[in-house]
């Protein structure tokens, strides 16, 4: 298994991960400002990560090799 390793100073309530062509291939609901989630079904290549926290969302870049 491969794992993303998450932390925040605010509580994360949800990952999202789309792929390049902005379909959404995961999403891992939470309830933790720190956590893992499992990406050993994404293929190879550049996402981006939508993390629903309870003061907004932001993205972030991933980049799986």
């Amino acid at each position: 298994s491969e794992w993303c390793f998450f932390s925040s100073s605010v509580l994360v309530e949800k990952l999202s991960i789309f792929n390049m062509n902005g379909e959404r291939v995961l999403e891992h609901p939470t309830a933790a400002v720190q956590g893992y989630f499992d990406i050993s079904n994404l293929s190879a290549g550049t996402y981006t990560i939508c993390v629903l926290t309870s003061k907004g969302t932001s993205y972030k870049k991933l980049i799986k090799l």
